[in-house]
């Protein structure tokens, strides 16, 4: 049997590229850019690195940037004064986040949603659920349970007739947060490639991107409703 993974992305209120918003001064975030992040002297990626900070490593940002957004990677962002540690210098604010970051690879033959669904328990944390179903037979089927989670963020569990979804709500999160949430815990699930990268980065109105895997099928959406960005993962047949 042939299965596949499918990533399909749409933004309610689409904007390209991705923006990173402004972080404030005094902020404590952690790196989340896997391979790590520049603490450069200048406020440009032409100056030399003063360090690599390492992936989740925290940072303190000592000054907002007054310049214009730059697009880096196909991130719009700042570049920001921020200190590591005993160091002081400059970094790309779009790799930065106030989420917890992944810091294991997933469980071997653990699906993907599963993942997002440790994350949201272990990470986040639970603080109450509630358990709702249409009682409906056959394709109009479908429960779901809300588990409100700290921060004002949500993850929602639901059951269809034929597949299941997984969703994370995530609240006042920067684009970049959202993106680089769901980018990291594919790399470490070992199902990312250049062209999804570029997908989840330009976040089209529309677009998906495919690649095959021998076990699984899932279809990944990520769009932003209000002051939330959602991230949804379906399953789907073969």
């Amino acid at each position: 049997m042939i299965r596949y993974l499918i990533l399909t992305l749409f933004c309610l209120s689409s904007t390209l590229p991705i923006s990173a918003q402004d972080v404030d001064m005094g902020d404590t975030l952690r790196v989340n850019a896997l391979s790590g992040l520049h603490l450069r002297q200048q406020a440009t990626t032409q100056s030399l690195s003063k360090k690599l900070l390492p992936y989740g490593h925290p940072v303190v940002v000592v000054s907002e940037s007054k310049g214009k957004p730059v697009l880096l990677d196909g991130l719009t962002g700042n570049w920001v004064r921020a200190s590591a540690g005993r160091d002081t210098g400059y970094v790309f604010n779009a790799y930065l986040t106030r989420l917890p970051v992944f810091m294991n690879k997933p469980v071997k033959d653990q699906n993907l949603g599963a993942s997002l669904e440790e994350y949201a328990f272990e990470k986040l944390g639970v603080l109450d659920s509630v358990y709702y179903t249409n009682g409906a037979d056959g394709e109009p089927f479908h429960r779901m349970t809300i588990f409100n989670l700290r921060g004002g963020h949500q993850y929602i569990r639901h059951g269809f007739w034929e597949n299941e979804e997984w969703e994370l709500q995530l609240l006042n999160v920067r684009d970049s947060e959202g993106i680089q949430l769901i980018l990291n815990l594919l790399k470490l699930w070992g199902r990312s490639t250049p062209d999804i990268e570029n997908t989840l980065k330009k976040m089209h109105s529309t677009g998906s991107t495919l690649i095959n895997d021998a076990e699984v099928c899932y279809r990944i959406h990520v769009f932003k409703a209000g002051n939330r960005i959602i991230i949804r993962i379906s399953s789907c047949g073969s």
